[in-house]
């Protein structure tokens, strides 16, 4: 069951990373253009500016790439990481995609380091596939101003991170959300929700609640370290 969520998130991952890497890409070939027509008229005070563009476009690219490879490189060994970081890496893969249907994504956390021990690779897995879930739950909605706002907050040692999304909330059986092969959606396996739930509670001591079935939905991961 593991490794089908697994490998569903990837196919997740890999789908954001086309969007993510195609405008800088496109954006790359505009100014490789640009550059040319300056040359070929002789306006080569113009071209170190064009040349600051393409390097911003490349750092871009690069980024997500680390990010990616973040994503899967941590293994499952606990470990000290900073929580806004891993947030923020996601955002960097998913914006692009939540973008391309219109999606307003917000992050809102105290400001510092919200460092935590416990295993990144399992947060990732989990926080990836609540912004999945409320992403597909906003383009069904047909919502006109879909939204999705992520709240870190810190209690002392523990943290939480809530996932809303104003998609009208879960309509029907939101006592077994979380159940195996339960789903609401029109496609869909219906194990994201229960995986990510039994990784935070058998792998990360953690919890993971539906904290609002109305709307907004919220789904709020309890984190202590490990």
């Amino acid at each position: 069951m593991l490794v089908h969520a697994k490998t569903a998130l990837v196919g997740e991952m890999i789908n954001s990373i086309s969007h993510q890497q195609r405008q800088p890409l496109s954006a790359l070939g505009l100014y490789l253009d640009n550059i040319e027509e300056c040359a070929s008229e002789g306006e080569f005070e113009r071209i170190p500016a064009q040349i600051a563009a393409c390097k911003k476009s490349l750092r871009l690219m690069d980024e997500t790439i680390k990010a990616f490879r973040n994503f899967y490189s941590s293994g499952e060994g606990a470990a000290k990481f900073d929580l806004v970081n891993i947030i923020n890496e996601l955002i960097l893969i998913v914006r692009p995609e939540l973008n391309s249907h219109g999606i307003e994504l917000k992050f809102a956390h105290e400001q510092g380091k919200c460092e935590l021990k416990s295993v990144a690779s399992y947060v990732r897995q989990i926080l990836l596939s609540l912004l999945s879930n409320a992403k597909d739950a906003l383009i069904e909605s047909g919502c006109e101003t879909p939204q999705i706002l992520i709240e870190l907050k810190r209690a002392g040692e523990l943290f939480s991170v809530s996932v809303s999304d104003n998609g009208g909330g879960v309509k029907a059986d939101s006592d077994k959300i979380f159940e195996l092969f339960f789903t609401t959606k029109n496609t869909g396996t219906g194990t994201g929700l229960s995986v990510a739930r039994e990784l935070a509670v058998k792998k990360l001591g953690g919890s993971l609640e539906l904290e609002n079935a109305a709307n907004p939905t919220k789904f709020t991961l309890f984190l202590g370290e490990i």
